[in-house]
């Protein structure tokens, strides 16, 4: 070969390539080049080869200038320029070299399509569509320029069009895999889910290591299928292929956490942190499954570092509201709230958890107004309806809180919470006015429920049940077995107030364990309505002193409970459940008070006191507790021991005495009031334990509502008028006057507790050695009242919250001075 023949090195330059030898290539084209550094093809050649195998972009320019020099009218030398240029980002440049490839061969499809890629860096879609079409024109197979057309359609939400291009691409090219992805997303825009999953499947099928493709294909059967199994199954083979993609990890979360598998959804979202720390979305999504866990004060943490590196991340401070709530932090979930708010004003759940945070915090009408934002922003939000009746219940409105009960009920139907609750505020009244009803009758003629059934208007006992016979109606036992069960509770917890309101409870009694067997049908199979329900069904058992039966539903309940317990892994979870259900252990002190073994009863009542304690000051169950010997130790001859127990059906006294083989209670049993036959009442009057218990609510009630009304006069003297609703005969009454009637409730507690007879007990006129000082260890609500006020002054007065504390604090330096330290006896000094 004549060694200066330029174009024999090029051939042969072309021969390597052709073979692949592409570095030898590129040294015959410099060689080929030094012989006639005049070729602008070759030059062009050269461009060209460094664009493909080194990436040398910059010096590919400067060839293809070259070319141009010397051949500015050759429209492939300005392409190859326009695509270097568009490689290193300059895009006016890039541009400019396409248009004058196109002005010199304005046939030549490449270009257009090049220009078009290029438009589509800048997102002008129109007239990248505009330019692929130009190429499509000229080579109507130019597969290229269909998929490109597709994805600029795509990305204008054309996705119909977007469709069409894709399917054109695979009908010229069956194999194209990026079409069949694509295809896949626009399918998943236009809700076509099953074909989303077949192109998929297609994509996967051509290019079995294809991420993206797995990785799609799990976003659809998660987020739109709900299989969220196969959606797992998807991402894992994502991962397996690409195990640093963290996209797959986080979607594998998502589809965990959503089939029920916190746990592992976590350690997937913190896969995704590894990978990218500030991964905003992946802290507050573990910080969501943390929040099913009920582990609320992690799930805070997550959602705060979610906001660390996203401050305006509504969804965290949303999540984080929810959580401070379970922890029943309040205020502090209501600024959570108040951010995610601000963030996303129309976030509807932000404003219905919102208003039940200012319910919690007796903010009721605060809570309404929130609850009317939702309702403005989605006015069949059922829940925010419900939620608003709840409020206006709270501040006794309850004609308001039936009509929004009413709206609830005409979206959702079976909703048996509602049904419950708009029972109990028509008991309230004596009639239902149509000062709220009609506004939704007339805006929903056709739906109404009270249009249907005009029962419904009723007030009372007759509107009562007129609810709960038409929630059943919408609830059936075969397809709402909760809320066939929930509505028969309902209705034997109806009969059982009844009686204790009726001179002769035991047939409204026994029609209470009627409707109790009928829930117990459908309850068994959810644990804690079956709680619930056995605490009311061994509630009116032990009324009608059917203790065996009472028993063995308490050994069960017992069992599920335990069991419960066990298998809840968040202590603050097993915290609430085990003081939501403490009436069990009350009803079982109760039960062994009827049995008369009252020592065992004192120590039921202590451990189930000291059980409370102990869950609510250091959230851990520990079951340790005195005996009734070990109590003694805290007494001496002149020391005595009033030991209160409420339970959901009794209230009753014991006496501890120095040395006594037995406490005393201080009640009258029920087998000592027309004494029933065994396993059956007979009617005859209200037992006065239950009788003393009732008495006792009540003045617990007004009690409250005479110290709020204190509270209310006395913060709107302050401040020149008050924030809530207050009528103007209450206004004129004075705090003195309000502060002077604390001696008169006293006095009503006393007889209510039977003073007299608990002083008898502990110092009967023969005693040898008088009682000189008196420990009082209050239950629940008579913590709060000043008891030593009904009490004769020749006591010394000593508080105690358990047996086990004061056991504990013998060993106090000061014991024996805080054990006889005299409290004045002065009801205006509390």
């Amino acid at each position: 070969m004549n060694p200066n023949h330029e174009l024999a090195w090029r051939n042969k330059a072309n021969a390597l390539e052709k073979l692949g030898r592409h570095e030898e290539a590129f040294q015959l084209y410099e060689r080929a080049l030094k012989i006639n550094p005049n070729w602008h093809y070759l030059w062009h050649l050269r461009g060209i080869w460094l664009c493909i195998y080194s990436h040398k972009y910059a010096d590919a320019i400067e060839c293809f200038d070259r070319a141009i020099k010397l051949q500015s009218e050759d429209y492939l030398y300005w392409h190859g320029r326009g695509f270097a240029l568009l490689q290193l980002a300059k895009y006016e440049e890039a541009i400019q070299s396409f248009d004058k490839a196109i002005e010199l061969n304005p046939n030549y499809e490449a270009a257009w399509y090049w220009r078009g890629l290029y438009l589509q860096e800048l997102q002008q879609y129109e007239q990248v569509i505009a330019s692929y079409d130009k190429a499509i024109d000229i080579k109507p197979d130019y597969n290229e320029a269909w998929y490109g057309r597709g994805v600029a359609l795509a990305s204008l939400e054309r996705f119909e069009e977007a469709v069409a291009s894709y399917n054109k691409v695979i009908e010229i090219e069956p194999d194209y895999h990026e079409a069949w992805l694509s295809l896949g997303i626009a399918l998943g825009n236009l809700e076509r889910y099953e074909e989303a999953v077949t192109s998929y499947d297609k994509a996967i099928e051509i290019k079995p290591d294809y991420h993206e493709a797995w990785y799609n294909r799990g976003i659809i059967l998660c987020d739109k299928l709900g299989r969220y199994e196969e959606a797992i199954a998807s991402n894992n083979e994502a991962l397996k292929l690409k195990p640093d993609f963290h996209p797959a990890w986080y979607n594998r979360g998502i589809a965990l956490n959503k089939w029920g598998k916190f746990s592992e959804a976590i350690a997937s979202f913190e896969e995704v942190i590894k990978l990218k720390p500030d991964d905003h979305r992946a802290w507050n999504s573990r910080g969501n499954a943390l929040l099913d866990l009920e582990r609320f004060e992690e799930a805070i943490a997550s959602c705060e570092q979610a906001l660390k590196f996203k401050p305006d991340y509504y969804s965290a401070w949303y999540d984080r509201g929810v959580a401070l709530g379970n922890l029943r932090c309040y205020e502090d979930a209501i600024t959570s709230y108040d951010q995610a708010l601000k963030y996303k004003p129309d976030h509807i759940n932000a404003w219905n958890n919102r208003g039940s945070a200012l319910d919690n915090l007796r903010r009721c009408e605060e809570g309404i107004a929130s609850y009317d934002q939702a309702l403005k922003l989605q006015p069949d939000y059922y829940t925010a309806w419900y939620n608003r009746g709840v409020a206006l219940v709270n501040l006794e409105q309850h004609e308001e809180a039936i009509a929004s009960y009413d709206k609830a009920l005409e979206i959702k139907p079976d909703d048996y919470n509602t049904w419950i609750n708009r029972a109990i505020a028509t008991s309230n009244i004596v009639e239902i006015s149509h000062s709220f009803i009609l506004p939704v009758i007339t805006s929903y003629p056709d739906l109404t429920i009270t249009f249907k059934n005009p029962d419904l208007n009723e007030g009372g006992k007759q509107g009562l049940f007129a609810s709960y016979e038409e929630g059943l109606k919408h609830c059936p036992q075969e397809t709402h077995p909760e809320g066939w069960g929930k509505l028969h509770q309902a209705i034997g917890n109806a009969h059982y107030t009844y009686g204790c309101k009726d001179e002769n409870p035991y047939p409204h009694w026994r029609k209470a364990l009627s409707c109790y067997e009928n829930a117990r049908k459908t309850l068994t199979q959810f644990p804690e309505a079956h709680l619930e329900l056995l605490q009311d069904f061994i509630r009116c058992l032990s009324a009608l002193g059917q203790t065996s039966e009472a028993e063995e539903l308490q050994r069960r309940a017992t069992d599920i409970l335990q069991n419960l317990l066990e298998n809840t892994p968040s202590p603050a979870r097993k915290q609430q459940l085990a003081l939501r259900f403490a009436g069990f252990q009350q009803l079982t002190v109760d039960l062994a008070i009827q049995s008369g073994n009252w020592c065992a009863a004192l120590e039921l009542a202590e451990k189930g006191k000291n059980a409370c304690l102990s869950w609510l000051l250091y959230s851990l169950g520990d079951d340790s507790s005195p005996t009734y010997s070990q109590i003694q130790n805290l007494l001496n001859p002149t020391t005595a021991i009033a030991y209160w127990h409420i339970s959901p059906n009794a209230l009753n006294t014991f006496i501890v005495k120095h040395n006594a083989p037995s406490p005393i209670v201080v009640s009258p049993q029920l087998s000592t009031i027309n004494p029933p036959e065994e396993n059956q009442a007979s009617d005859g009057q209200l037992p006065t334990t239950v009788k003393r218990h009732r008495e006792f609510e009540a003045w617990v009630q007004n009690s409250n509502k005479e110290y709020a009304d204190y509270r209310e006069i006395k913060y709107s003297e302050e401040v020149g008028q008050s924030t809530w609703r207050v009528s103007e005969a209450f206004r004129s009454r004075s705090v003195p006057q309000e502060r002077n009637r604390l001696p008169d409730l006293l006095e009503d507690l006393g007889k209510i507790l039977d003073i007299d007879a608990i002083v008898n007990a502990i110092s009967p006129d023969n005693e040898t050695s008088p009682i000189a000082n008196l420990i009082l260890i209050p239950h629940q609500d008579l913590h709060r009242f000043p008891l030593h006020f009904l009490f004769p002054e020749q006591f010394t007065v000593t508080y105690l919250p358990s047996a086990k504390i004061g056991l504990s604090l013998r060993d106090h330096a000061n014991y024996q001075e805080i054990i006889n330290q005299k409290i004045p006896i002065s009801a205006n000094s509390y």
